[in-house]
């Protein structure tokens, strides 16, 4: 059985945070706000299309890759997320804030949606748990940040499923910790 655990949000100091101990047991739920997912996963998204180069993405932290339906904006969570933790850290508003950039500019009005992936370190539960929660923490920041409606986003917690690289060594279990935005051109949310 998998454990959906959503956070409520909340404004700090101007970032967006959600809040969750994921040092507890993954089986501890908190009276919590539920964000709005959508809970299908058929946008057929092959996540090893080619890079793209655009010009409004000046960080080399972030990769896109794409073709002529849908571009992918991806980055390890440590831009994002400190270890176990689903706030959003500084220099991982200063990411999404080039990723809005180049939403708003390339894909204003189409869908997007947020994948959380994890290593395979800890239950896969707790890993599926805190992917959910960091990708309904970047949904949140794109809703407040970028004007873009929570209609428009829906989220998908991949946990440790679809690595990208081994769980044998920490350099791969890095590459698996992620966060991919995917914006779809022409996509109906059904």
């Amino acid at each position: 059985m998998v454990l959906f655990m959503f956070a409520a949000a909340c404004r700090e100091s101007g970032s967006a945070k959600v809040e969750t101990n994921h040092s507890e047991s993954p089986n501890t739920i908190h009276p919590q706000k539920k964000l709005s997912t959508v809970k299908r996963d058929n946008t057929n998204v092959d996540f090893t299309v080619p890079v793209v180069v655009f010009v409004e993405i000046k960080s080399k932290d972030i990769e896109v890759r794409g073709n002529d339906s849908y571009s992918i904006y991806s980055f390890e969570e440590n831009i994002l997320f400190d270890v176990n933790k689903s706030t959003i850290r500084q220099q991982g508003q200063d990411k999404l804030n080039e990723i809005i950039e180049s939403i708003n500019k390339r894909y204003a009005g189409a869908e997007i949606v947020v994948y959380g992936f994890t290593d395979s370190d800890g239950s896969k539960d707790y890993n599926k748990a805190l992917a959910v929660d960091r990708a309904n923490t970047v949904k949140l920041y794109l809703q407040q940040k970028g004007n873009i409606g929570s209609d428009r986003i829906s989220v998908r917690g991949k946990g440790e499923q679809n690595p990208i690289s081994t769980n044998e060594s920490e350099n791969g279990r890095q590459k698996n910790r992620r966060v991919e935005i995917v914006a779809i051109k022409d996509y109906q949310m059904q």
